[in-house]
């Protein structure tokens, strides 16, 4: 008898990233282009896998926001899909220092993806 395989499932992972950027000259009317750029720059290194419309960009004073988002994967667990979510993000940490943007503080937290709409669509179509 085999060594049952895990079984891949859908998670939902919730990053949180503290990121600081050095610009003496920020006021208010920079505020949308820096949400902007970091936007783009989340979707960048997530692709596909970001959940539309997902992230939400805090500012904290004059040289650090709080941004937020979610994406799903396909993994074994909780703790795989977590250390994928950190694996993108550290890749792509020459890109955060290219921008001028330092990365603080990170957490990530993953939940497996609510998929009864899609049982519901089968059982629909399929009876």
């Amino acid at each position: 008898m085999g060594a049952e395989l895990d079984k891949e499932r859908d998670f939902d992972v919730d990053v949180k990233l503290k990121i600081t950027f050095k610009n003496r000259e920020f006021n208010c009317l920079m505020q949308p282009e820096i949400e902007e750029g970091i936007v783009e720059f989340l979707k960048g290194i997530n692709g596909d896998y970001m959940i539309p419309e997902s992230e939400s960009i805090e500012f904290l004073g004059d040289e650090a926001v709080i941004a937020k988002y979610s994406f799903c994967c396909n993994d074994t667990s909780e703790a795989e899909a977590e250390g994928f979510a950190k694996h993108m993000v550290h890749e792509a940490d020459y890109k955060f220092k290219e921008m001028g943007y330092t990365l603080e503080a990170e957490s990530y937290h993953a939940q497996e993806s609510d998929m009864s709409w899609l049982d519901e669509f089968e059982r629909q179509i399929f009876g």
